[in-house]
């Protein structure tokens, strides 16, 4: 999430300047590692492969303090996306929000391990709420962004309580830069993705459709892979016509050790210089498989380049756009 907000462009209309806010992708992940990986490379590459950069924005949905049961899509990460874009919508951030920022932020400079315990994890989190109740804030109370850095220097004076450190001034500018990037906007044209895998074996049908019609409802796009985003990277080297596909969809280990065999390495570190030239590949590769929501509940496949077609087109209307002004 440590995205600054793209400018607005702006292009000369005849004798007016017309300003043009692009559309945003705001991209969630259920996963921490594969999924954040690739899209940071599709964002470091974006001219290169044709996507305007300032159109993605990542949200890393695991945090330091993970809550239990948090990988399940329906229980986990996509009510904390809800709870993202309704604070992103209003300009605002909870107590609950600002200590879970807190805590990433003394994870990011190691003042905190980040493979301590999760347990003491939350449980230095939850201490950082129980201060903020005995200021007098709850931690579903939501602060406007204009009012946020007070509230933000007590955050951090607890923090250093708790923890019973000593922190250089240096370090309280470090905190308040980052609290400051984490206040983020997002506007009615803007579209929240959630990307997920289709585990079957923790995620059953009912789950499935109940996560479909919420994205709906909450005019969310989401983005599977069947059975995980892996069959995707593969999709870059093959259209895995030569494979058996039960055993693509069905067997984890089948799955990684074909994309093993065309990357050399483990499947779960993306170099995505290997990708990078045969995005487009995917795209049309993935065409051979399911790709509607309701046919990704059961069969193998992906929707992950219905996404990337998606940016590909908003980049080449960007660029009509500027021609025509």
């Amino acid at each position: 999430m440590r995205i600054s907000t793209p400018n607005t462009r702006t292009y000369l209309s005849g004798t007016h300047y017309k300003e043009i806010e692009p559309r945003q992708y705001i991209l969630a992940f259920e996963g921490m590692k594969t999924e954040p990986q690739y899209f940071d490379g599709i964002r470091k590459y974006a001219d290169t492969i044709g996507i305007n950069a300032a159109a993605i924005r990542c949200i890393p949905l695991v945090r330091s303090t993970p809550e239990e049961g948090f990988s399940h899509p329906e229980h986990g990460c996509l009510p904390l996306l809800e709870k993202c874009i309704s604070e992103y919508q209003n300009g605002e951030m909870s107590i609950e929000t600002l200590a879970v920022h807190i805590i990433d932020w003394a994870a990011d400079i190691c003042i905190i391990k980040r493979k301590e315990n999760q347990k003491y994890l939350a449980a230095v989190k939850n201490q950082i709420i129980e201060r903020f109740s005995q200021d007098g804030h709850t931690k579903e109370e939501t602060i406007p962004y204009s009012e946020i850095e007070p509230i933000a220097k007590k955050g951090y004076e607890h923090l250093k309580h708790i923890l019973q450190c000593e922190l250089a001034e240096k370090q309280y500018t470090q905190y308040i830069d980052a609290i400051r990037k984490e206040m983020l906007h997002i506007s009615k044209n803007d579209i929240a993705c959630l990307i997920i895998d289709r585990d079957p074996k923790s995620f059953s049908k009912e789950a499935y459709t109940n996560v479909q019609n919420r994205c709906r409802d909450k005019k969310i796009q989401l983005i599977v892979s069947n059975p995980q985003f892996e069959f995707w990277l593969l999709l870059h080297f093959t259209d895995a016509a030569e494979y058996d596909k039960e055993q693509l969809q069905k067997n984890q280990g089948y799955l990684l050790s074909k994309l093993r065999e065309k990357i050399g390495h483990d499947p779960k570190r993306v170099i995505f210089t290997q990708y990078l030239n045969n995005v487009k590949t995917a795209i049309l590769n993935e065409h051979n498989y399911a790709e509607t929501l309701d046919e990704l509940q059961d069969h193998l496949g992906s929707n992950v380049g219905t996404l990337l077609s998606d940016l590909l087109g908003t980049a080449a209307e960007e660029q009509t756009t500027e021609e025509n002004c």
